[in-house]
């Protein structure tokens, strides 16, 4: 309640959603100081390594397995190949964010690597910076990662680390699954690198990601009993096609006070023909 004017507005109990904005907003902002308390004042490049898409409808009943890998490999083909003089010969550190859908909100497991561009001279004493706007071939990362994740894959399979369903249920047996591996060998993993120009707003983005989704704490508390029609905008985009935009209604009970729950719940299920969805939503009562 403000002393002032006399406003008083409702904050309800923390719903702990994984993609309620408001409950998650705090946790991120923690995530965030901390990275950022960390940066040093040298350049710093983007890495994302992204599964093909074989590999990745697998990982879909593989959670644990495979983003562990993800994980894994990835940092090791980053430590690996900063470590060779042929490249730059240093000891490098990176912080590492897992996603698991593209902007379109389907299944797409990535990881996000911040990286300074540089790192320490093999006996610790000095600084050995990447040239400038350059960090590491792409081309050489690709092939290594790819080389040590089919390896990982393989040795997770061998042990009985892996379940498959449905289509896949086949991969089950040794000689399928390294026959199935074979052809999933010739999809190349899309691994990129890009330098940052603002090194503060790269941990930005992913804290986005950590904590929250895509839907912003745009959605006012309605204190109305009554059901209302609810205007709505999606921002949808998919491969081949560019952004565009579509608006309609949805009548929704009121009678729960808490709305803004509703929605978060209902936007976090929805996807339109694999395309992304709201991102504003103005309410019309």
């Amino acid at each position: 309640m403000a002393e002032a004017c006399e406003h008083g507005e409702i904050a309800y109990n923390s719903c702990r959603n994984r993609h309620c904005p408001k409950c998650q907003a705090s946790a991120a902002r923690r995530w965030l100081d901390a990275c950022q308390a960390e940066l040093l004042p040298v350049d710093y490049y983007h890495v994302v390594f992204t599964l093909p898409a074989p590999i990745s409808a697998i990982a879909f009943y593989n959670k644990a397995v495979i983003y562990r890998l993800l994980f894994e490999v990835a940092a090791e083909t980053l430590l690996t190949i900063a470590a060779d003089p042929k490249h730059l010969g240093a000891q490098i550190a990176a912080t590492l964010v897992l996603h698991t859908s593209g902007s379109a909100l389907t299944h797409h497991p990535h990881v996000h690597a911040v990286v300074p561009g540089g790192g320490l001279s093999k006996d610790g004493q000095r600084w050995v910076a990447c040239r400038p706007g350059f960090f590491l071939s792409v081309r050489v990362l690709s092939r290594l990662f790819r080389r040590r994740f089919m390896e990982e894959l393989e040795a997770a399979h061998h042990a009985g680390q892996l379940q498959f369903f449905g289509e896949y249920a086949q991969l089950s047996d040794a000689s399928a699954f390294a026959k199935w591996l074979r052809r999933a060998n010739d999809h190349r993993p899309d691994v990129c690198a890009r330098p940052v120009h603002s090194c503060a707003a790269l941990p930005s983005g992913c804290a986005m990601n950590t904590r929250t989704s895509r839907c912003s704490n745009c959605l006012p508390i309605l204190h109305s009993t009554e059901s209302v029609w609810i205007s709505f905008a999606l921002s949808c985009k998919s491969a081949g096609d560019g952004v565009t935009s579509q608006r309609g209604m949805w009548r929704i009970d009121a009678g729960s006070r808490n709305l803004r729950g509703i929605l978060v719940g209902l936007l976090a299920m929805v996807t339109v023909s694999n395309r992304a969805v709201v991102l504003q939503i103005p309410i019309a009562v």
